[in-house]
């Protein structure tokens, strides 16, 4: 069973990655890639579930996130760089191609990851986040026409201000990045709201426990990482946007191997239809939507998402 407390290390491209594994260690491996504000600590539920199915389920710290070393440079957070440290973990692994599976900025890294080193994965799954053509316009020129100086990730380009928001008072900012949709909750009604993260964030009041999508036990894990790391490591995976989208020339749009796409449908930030159209460059893909279910789908729905992975899982790659 994966120990949280006491994970191992791997080296990789100069930074020490925090790794944490459950399941048996001849199983197929599902390497498991968390977002942000998340940890590997973000599979803490799916991990013993594909474990006990047999599964050597991993999951890892990103670089400056958790447990695991931070990076040299802004540029090492990159998505290019990441699959290349996903690269060398998979080779510390040792058992051939493995299944990605990815949520958030986890779920952009491993789509990457399918372009950059397409021998080492046999599938993936993603979870809120699809995979699209490259847009013919750096996506922060195409946010700060329709929305605006505020967006939250334009916010975050510039280093220092953002964090120090952030930091004031961890807790709180965790309380409220992770907290359950409202019912009335709709697109259209809080999707433009929340771009302003930053803002909102400060105006806010103390989220209660029965808001949260965790237990506050849970939330402990995340206030004593980022107590201990800060966020600046940790929203260097944002200044990196420009430089994916330059750096997706180099790769063609459709990704041809079997893949999972899970939506959520009160996912505010990426909801189900940022998946429509994506069987065109995904042309193996199997889509779900969970009803009911906002963007934390680890911690919202953990016994869902594992059902619905385990039983594409079991289908596509019967052999294990």
């Amino acid at each position: 069973m994966a120990d949280f407390a006491h994970p191992r290390f791997v080296t990789a491209r100069g930074v020490d990655i925090a790794v944490y594994e459950d399941g048996p260690a001849d199983g197929p491996i599902v390497l498991c890639v968390h977002g942000w504000p998340e940890l590997a600590y973000s599979w803490t539920h799916l991990l013993p579930a594909l474990g006990a199915a047999g599964w050597r389920t991993v999951a890892f710290d990103l670089p400056g996130y958790g447990r695991s070393g931070p990076t040299a440079s802004v540029e090492d957070n990159s998505a290019d760089a990441i699959s290349d440290v996903m690269a060398a973990l998979i080779e510390d692994l040792g058992d051939g191609p493995v299944i990605l599976c990815g949520h958030d900025w986890g779920g952009a890294i491993v789509w990457r990851m399918a372009q950059r080193h397409p021998a080492l994965i046999r599938g993936l799954i993603a979870v809120c986040t699809a995979h699209h053509r490259r847009p013919p316009v750096d996506p922060l020129t195409v946010w700060r026409k329709r929305v605006g100086p505020d967006h939250y990730i334009l916010r975050f380009q510039e280093q220092g201000p953002p964090e120090a928001i952030l930091e004031k008072d961890i807790e709180h900012s965790l309380r409220f990045l992770f907290q359950k949709p409202a019912k009335a909750e709709t697109i259209a009604t809080r999707g433009g709201d929340l771009l302003r993260v930053l803002d909102l964030l400060e105006a806010s009041r103390p989220v209660p426990d029965a808001r949260l999508v965790m237990t506050p036990e849970d939330l402990r894990w995340y206030v004593d990482a980022f107590t201990r790391t800060g966020f600046a490591p940790t929203i260097n995976l944002y200044r990196n946007i420009t430089r994916n989208w330059e750096t997706q020339a180099n790769y063609s749009d459709v990704i041809d191997i079997p893949a999972l796409m899970i939506s959520a449908d009160r996912d505010v930030m990426l909801p189900p239809s940022a998946a429509d159209g994506v069987e065109e460059f995904v042309p193996q893909v199997e889509k779900h939507v969970l009803k009911g279910v906002g963007h934390w789908v680890q911690h919202e729905a953990p016994e869902d998402l594992a059902r619905i992975s385990l039983d594409w899982l079991g289908r596509v790659f019967p052999e294990g």
